[in-house]
């Protein structure tokens, strides 16, 4: 082989090598980048992962916070007024002998007022009785449409103390003192009493709650009544508040405050002893 064929070979094999050696380098560069995309779209999918998880729990909080529309309350009327007396009738006789309020008195007035149960005051405010805020409320409240748009209405904890603040209401009040004059089984009388007291001003509001007490014999609930204490007459027209028991106030502290004696809010009250629990309404009569 001549020397001019040498060099073309040799020529030839240095040229296969380079450009051996840039492929090879270029297929590395390509495959670094395939990586390098590679990892950015890992890092963009767990990002998008974060920000779905993140909306998916706002969501949820979203959807237990929202308020919950009431239940369809499913029956006749007869079956829900039903229900509601069985439900409350305990509740009711509970308070007609300890404050000297006909239970079928209370039990009617329930029904009528929150339209058995049903009513948004009742469901979101557990009020059965439709008291409004009136002068010296200072307990929760909601707003609702009655006798004029966005009345203040007294909102409870539970049914249990929206009867208990009712009956804290008719024992208070000097407007409705006559009313424990009557006999505890004269709820024709209550009924016509509370009418002219002022209570509602549906003009046929004590032929509602006469009504429904002949219809569903609530008066059998009135049978028995063994009220401990006979209800004091309201004196005239005493300016009075409604406290609300906060953490850490004792009788004492609270007769302090409204400069009134312990046992005035005793008595007010109907407490025995000198217990009180945080969130109990206190009637305190002022001086």
């Amino acid at each position: 082989m001549n020397n001019s064929m040498f060099s073309f070979f040799s020529f030839l094999r240095v040229g296969t090598f380079l450009i051996l050696v840039l492929v090879m380098g270029g297929c590395g560069t390509s495959l670094k980048n395939l990586e390098r995309k590679k990892a950015q779209l890992e890092n963009t999918k767990n990002s998008i992962n974060r920000i779905e998880n993140q909306i998916s729990k706002q969501n949820e909080r979203k959807e237990r916070n929202r308020p919950k529309k009431p239940t369809p309350v499913k029956g006749t009327r007869e079956d829900q007024i039903n229900k509601y007396v069985n439900r409350h009738a305990k509740l009711a006789v509970s308070e007609m002998n300890k404050y000297g309020i006909p239970a079928s008195i209370k039990l009617a007035q329930g029904i009528l007022e929150t339209k058995y149960g049903t009513s948004d005051l009742a469901l979101k405010g557990k009020n059965h009785f439709g008291i409004k805020c009136h002068r010296g409320w200072n307990g929760p409240s909601m707003r609702v449409t009655d006798d004029a748009p966005n009345e203040c209405f007294r909102k409870y904890r539970s049914v249990t103390e929206s009867y208990r603040d009712h009956s804290i209401f008719l024992t208070s009040r000097a407007r409705y003192g006559d009313l424990f004059d009557l006999s505890i089984k004269d709820y024709k009388g209550w009924a016509h009493g509370l009418k002219k007291a002022g209570y509602a001003t549906n003009p046929k509001y004590a032929q509602g709650l006469i009504s429904l007490i002949d219809e569903f014999e609530l008066y059998r609930y009135d049978r028995g009544a063994r009220t401990s204490k006979v209800p004091r007459k309201p004196k005239s027209n005493p300016s009075e508040v409604i406290h609300s028991v906060s953490i850490g106030d004792t009788l004492y502290s609270i007769a302090e405050r409204y400069n009134v004696k312990v046992s005035d809010i005793k008595k007010a009250n109907n407490i025995d002893g000198n217990l009180i629990k945080t969130g109990q309404r206190l009637v305190i009569r002022l001086r």
